[in-house]
């Protein structure tokens, strides 16, 4: 897919002779690979936040008569890119490969839960060689992939591998600085700022809002909780005076 968008971005319009990427109206459409992927992994559990931010992007593309009206109603910021450009194009490099690496971790993690789901006992590595021989996910990754994998087949995330945690930590940084470039101008960037959220969520040893999600669970809910410091599960009486707390 990057290597067709090089072309694309280097074509002109045979009519206009601008862009072609210009004339070509802004409504992505699909054919439903996306949205069953993303149902899929909702219905396992797994988080594929690159996936499930590019199926939304397409969404609201589709939103034309919408964005069009809130183009002259919702404000954004007026600043536009000051920095070096040639960093800029560095970093954006770098950002994409950390990005790319991401979404690939999130897919075989994907596969690997939908194989344990349904039994399929699929072979990991070897679908990362078989994609190389011309699938539209080709990439010079897959045979880093295909490494991973044959070596550690149980491997729960790429990312947790040698190369991939590597290359992860030495270019995260630069994608940071694209999301927050990218913000900064008011320029939608939803996979690559997904792409971050997911790396630091699953890096993560403790994620305070889930304990805040699960609080707000038990305090309207009463569905309980776990704590750090104690076997069992637990009820909080929100409501009552000394709010008391309660071991299942």
């Amino acid at each position: 897919l990057m290597e067709i968008t090089t072309d694309i971005t280097g074509r002109e319009d045979h009519k206009t002779g601008r862009p072609i990427i210009e004339v070509i109206k802004d409504t992505a459409k699909q054919k439903g690979t996306g949205k069953w992927s993303s149902q899929k992994a909702y219905d396992l559990g797994v988080p594929v936040h690159s996936l499930s931010a590019a199926l939304l992007a397409r969404f609201i593309s589709a939103q034309k008569d919408q964005r069009t009206v809130a183009s002259s109603v919702l404000e954004g910021p007026a600043s536009q890119y000051e920095g070096d450009k040639e960093e800029f194009i560095q970093q954006m490099y770098k950002a994409l490969e950390a990005a790319i690496r991401i979404a690939y971790s999130q897919g075989f993690a994907l596969l690997k839960a939908g194989s344990e789901e349904y039994n399929y006992h699929l072979p990991l590595a070897e679908i990362a060689h078989i994609w190389r021989g011309g699938c539209i996910i080709r990439s010079r990754l897959l045979p880093v992939i295909e490494e991973a994998l044959r070596e550690e087949s149980d491997l729960p995330n790429l990312m947790l591998s040698s190369n991939f945690s590597k290359v992860l930590n030495e270019n995260v940084s630069s994608l940071r600085a694209v999301v927050q470039a990218a913000i900064s101008c008011g320029v939608p960037v939803p996979v690559l700022s997904q792409s971050i959220s997911y790396f630091d969520s699953y890096r993560a040893k403790i994620l305070p809002t889930a304990s805040l999600i699960q609080a707000m669970r038990d305090y309207f809910g009463s569905h309980t909780y776990e704590r750090f410091d104690e076997p069992g599960i637990f009820h909080t009486l929100w409501t009552q005076p000394g709010y008391p707390e309660q071991k299942k």
